[in-house]
């Protein structure tokens, strides 16, 4: 089975045999304005914004749930957090709720690496 990724700046469909996830894991580490980091269960995406203040956004390797929060880069104080998870709500196939979590993953750090952080954040946007 393939799984397609909708990379949105690129506005082009990329084809794998890899997860959702996997895929936008990725793309994220191709990008300059973040970091990923590989960790025994998760992935940490890191988003630097200016001197102050980082977003790190925590993306499980086998759970369809993600975390994130805003610290402060001197101490490393948590000011701001929230989660979102996708199992358990209906009946919709785990391919399917892979896909809305990677799409909500992606436009949320796209949100928070170009715009000027202001707190709190909406960890979930309506897609227009």
């Amino acid at each position: 089975m393939h799984w397609v990724v909708r990379d949105s700046r690129l506005n082009n469909k990329v084809k794998s045999t890899v997860s959702r996830i996997r895929q936008l894991i990725e793309l994220l580490r191709k990008r300059s304005d973040v970091g990923v980091v590989e960790q025994d269960q998760s992935w940490l995406v890191v988003i630097t914004k200016g001197r102050d203040l980082f977003c790190e956004v925590t993306i499980p390797h086998d759970v369809l749930e993600w975390f994130a929060c805003v610290k402060h880069q001197h101490d490393k104080r948590e000011v701001w957090s929230d989660w979102m998870d996708y199992s358990g709500y209906d009946d919709s196939p785990k391919e399917k709720l892979e896909a809305e979590m990677a799409d909500d993953i992606f436009a949320f750090i796209d949100r928070v690496s170009v715009s000027k952080l202001v707190l709190p954040l909406r960890i979930y946007e309506e897609r227009t």
